[in-house]
């Protein structure tokens, strides 16, 4: 019988043996276990299990089979180009798409061993996060999709097509480019930036490395890979996310955070740690731990236990034990910085020993509570202010303050000397003293607010601190606007965390909760910060568009001119910027009823547009776009569809824009197209917006369920009403799964059904869904809101082809007295209602009263 010793043993190289590639595990274990071949059968077992159990490898010593695309294989719309690199599950290959517009990606393919369930589990995960991030500091996701079975296999592999990322990784790059100090710190902000916004996004990457953060030709950094990201919130996801088993961590050890090393609870301040990682590397051009050849014991007690020697140190010292990769010496990495080893750490020593340090802690709550924060820090050091990491004594945030004034302090400093000795300039140094330790104190504040703000959040989804299961998202809103009522003293976080809830509440749908929101975060900031502070001006912008998306016009009016105004200040007539804002006021004032000022703002945007220097710039895109969307609602369908195909060409051309664009792009030039009952065309554009945007939300969306929409309208439009019928009810479905409260989107799509009985000759049916829009309207809205005076309307029309004139004369002449008492839109003016009576009243037998009404119909009545 083996004792345990044997089986601790075995353990041990166990771990061992996983730390190296397999083709290289069975000659590891020929001179491990040379003496003792019990010991290789019993390694040997347990690699076996290892190798059936994580994402279905084969066994030990025979490697991964590659996917077989070969160079001009079909993958889906996709033409292999050649392969770019090879992951732990997938494989990267450099494709082409070609029609209907060309585009290069990189395809990543899952391997052989990927047609498990838990392989198919992850890939669907990292398919699901890349959908929910649209960030320019992170690659984007295309397309997705499954390769046709090769002979014998018994289904396809799952493909990824992200954006091509021409690049290098980022340490490599700063090295090639021998990049110093100051400009690898900026680098180092990008990547933060990137991170914070997956975690805004409930994402964590767990993976960050220089391989998966690629350094563009430009200058900007690209976060790739997120191939073992995990949703903070799994309930985000329709996809189950895999279970690892124990003892299997899917990690990179060098950069991985003790508690990621122990197989521990992970948080966004795992990726901190790793951040803090890449950060060492960058500026020493080590990493904090060498775990080259160590056992996976030893690994996890120099990560969870081992200081690392501050960045200034280690940049003096040759390296005391071998790396996993060759690493410069001392001399060589100073030099790839453009200064000496001892004037590297002289550099080094301070703000950013500390700061390395912070985010290197080995316990997650002592680091930087989020990316943003650690950012934030290297700013601050950038521009020679006090950094949070470090303790704030006077003499510290003293020098601080004389590096960043050298001038005006040596200027002050004589003069005052000159009139009243040393005294005065000792009163005036710790006067100012005195404000940067405020400054620390309130930004050091502001920081554990903000940690302990999500660490709250956070916490309710674990079911260790929290009650029952599950937590909706409508839940978690809700408890976070409560909590925001108790951060008293810290204005700034207070407008921030307003700002993100009220968002996310808008792309909820629910308006009614944005508003109030973006209300109390204006006037935080406002009060705070004051009017012209750039905060202030985005909060002043963010409540425009609240109001706007709550039919609040004229209170939207005022504050997108003064935005207007704000944008030409800063950034100048012909902008960008500016031009996306000249269409919010444009849109604000048509929609108030001042079409004459809205036609004035609009020519000036016009002329604008002819001028502008940059016309491939994704914003005059967007500006073309919002343009083509307000003459859509005047119907002026000839001149959007002018207006949108332009948007349409930039976007194809521009690399910054990304598939959401395009497809909403298509979505407003398919309604240009049905409004000129130029039917088939309509049906290519919203096919085409459906085919980018559905990968990307595959449990639905609101820009998915208007591409139905108008897909659907197309199809009715050329007589396929079975067909159209199908679509509309898919549309229908999904509006009332993503708004499970309600919403007007569902209550405009029981209208649209009601249009498609009706042309298809079902009248009874196109009453009855009408019905349903107006009863679905008069729970949402007010008894006097023109949306549900429109649907009316429509219901008057099929009440009157029916012959249930008593009902629809009851309904119109209401409408009427509406029309004559407010300004009402396009669709719904005095001329329509009287319109609809006089033809209610010819088909009821009563020519006199609809004689009355064919005169008010006329220009010169109204």
């Amino acid at each position: 019988m083996m004792d345990a010793d044997h089986y601790r043993r075995a353990e041990a190289l166990f771990h061992d043996a996983l730390r190296r590639p397999p083709a290289e595990r069975a000659g590891f274990l020929d001179e491990a276990c040379a003496a003792d071949p019990a010991l290789r059968a019993t390694v040997e077992r347990l690699l076996r299990a290892d190798a059936e159990t994580e994402e279905g490898a084969p066994p030990i010593a025979v490697p991964l089979r590659p996917t077989g695309l070969p160079a001009g294989r079909t993958v889906g719309p996709y033409r292999v180009v050649r392969p770019l690199g090879q992951g732990g599950m997938g494989e990267v290959l450099l494709a082409v798409r070609e029609a209907p517009y060309r585009r290069t990606v990189a395809l990543k393919v899952v391997r052989d061993g990927g047609r498990s369930a838990e392989a198919r589990a992850r890939f669907a995960v990292e398919r699901q996060v890349l959908a929910s991030l649209d960030h320019a500091g992170i690659a984007r996701l295309y397309d997705g999709g499954v390769t046709d079975p090769e002979p014998g296999a018994p289904e396809g592999l799952p493909y990824l097509a992200l954006e091509y990322v021409e690049g290098a990784p980022l340490t490599e790059a700063c090295d090639a480019r021998r990049l110093g100090v100051e400009e690898r710190l900026r680098l180092f902000v990008q990547v933060c930036e990137a991170v914070h916004y997956a975690h805004q996004n409930l994402v964590l990457h767990r993976d960050l490395k220089p391989s998966n953060v690629l350094v563009t030709p430009e200058g900007r950094v690209k976060l790739l890979d997120f191939g073992i990201a995990k949703l903070l919130d799994p309930g985000l996801s329709a996809v189950p996310a895999p279970q690892t088993r124990t003892g299997v961590r899917l990690m990179t050890p060098e950069y991985a955070s003790p508690e990621q090393i122990r197989g521990e609870t992970l948080s966004t301040a795992t990726d901190v740690y790793s951040l803090g990682v890449l950060l060492y590397e960058l500026l020493t051009g080590q990493r904090p731990h060498r775990l080259a050849g160590r056992t996976a014991d030893e690994v996890m007690r120099t990560v969870s236990e081992t200081p690392p020697t501050t960045p200034s140190t280690v940049v003096l010292e040759p390296p005391d034990a071998p790396a996993a990769e060759p690493e410069a010496g001392p001399a060589e990495a100073a030099a790839l910085r453009g200064l000496t080893p001892e004037r590297l750490a002289r550099r080094l020593s301070g703000d950013l020993d500390a700061i390395c340090l912070r985010a290197l802690r080995k316990e997650p709550g002592r680091r930087y509570g989020s990316a943003e924060l650690l950012a934030q820090d290297v700013e601050r050091h950038l521009a020679q202010q006090p950094v949070v990491a470090r303790r704030g004594t006077r003499r510290y945030r003293l020098g601080a303050f004389l590096r960043r004034h050298r001038v005006e302090a040596a200027a002050a400093l004589a003069v005052l000397l000159a009139l009243v000795g040393g005294l005065g300039a000792a009163l005036w140094q710790a006067s100012e003293a005195s404000r940067e330790r405020d400054l620390a104190r309130t930004e050091a504040a502001k920081s554990e607010e903000v940690a302990g703000f999500l660490t709250g959040l956070f916490e309710q989804g674990d079911p260790t601190k929290a009650a029952g299961d599950t937590i909706t998202v409508r839940e978690v809103l809700g408890d976070a606007v409560a909590r925001i009522d108790g951060l008293d003293g810290q204005p700034e976080v207070q407008a921030s965390l307003l700002t993100v809830i009220a968002t996310a509440y808008g792309n909820l749908g629910r308006a009614d909760a944005a508003r109030p929101l973006f209300e109390r975060a204006f006037a935080v900031r406002l009060e705070a910060l004051g009017a012209d502070h750039p905060q202030t001006i985005e909060a002043r912008h963010n409540l425009g568009h609240a109001h706007l998306t709550a039919q609040d016009y004229e209170a939207a009016v005022p504050l997108f001119r003064r935005h207007l105004a704000d944008v030409r200040r800063l950034h100048g007539d012909d902008a960008p910027e500016t031009l996306v804002i000249y269409d919010d006021l444009a849109d604000a004032l048509h929609l108030a009823g001042r079409a004459d000022e809205a036609a004035a703002v609009r020519q000036t945007w016009i002329d604008l547009v002819e001028q502008a220097q940059d016309l491939d710039d994704p914003l005059v895109a967007t500006s073309l776009s919002e343009y083509g969307r307000v003459l859509l609602v005047r119907h002026e369908s000839e001149e959007a569809e002018q207006h949108l195909r332009r948007a349409i060409a930039i976007a194809r051309r521009s690399p910054e824009s990304s598939a959401v664009d395009l497809g909403s792009y298509l979505r407003y030039l398919a309604t240009a197209l049905l409004q000129q009952e130029k039917y088939a065309e309509a049906e290519q554009a919203a096919r085409e917006a459906l085919t980018l945007m559905r990968p990307l939300y595959p449990e639905g969306h609101a820009s998915v369920a208007g591409a139905l929409l108008e897909l659907g309208q197309s199809l009715a439009g050329q007589g396929q009403y079975a067909a159209a019928r199908a679509v509309l009810e898919e549309h229908l479905a999904m509006l009332r799964r993503l708004n499970p409260d309600g919403h007007p989107t569902v209550a405009a799509s029981y209208g649209v059904l009601a249009r498609l009985e009706q042309s298809a000759g079902r009248r009874a049916d196109a009453v009855r869904w009408q019905r349903a829009s107006v009863a679905e309207f008069e729970r949402l809205q007010a008894p006097d809101a023109l949306p549900l005076a429109t649907h009316r309307l429509l219901l008057a029309e099929l009440l009157i082809e029916q012959r249930s004139y008593a009902e629809a004369e009851t309904i119109l002449l209401r409408a009427l007295h509406l029309a004559r008492t407010r300004d009402t839109s396009l669709f719904f003016t005095q001329a329509r209602v009287s319109a609809l009576l006089a033809d209610l009243y010819e088909a009821w037998g009563r020519p006199a009263e609809a004689a009355r009404y064919r005169i008010e119909m006329s220009p010169t009545a109204e």
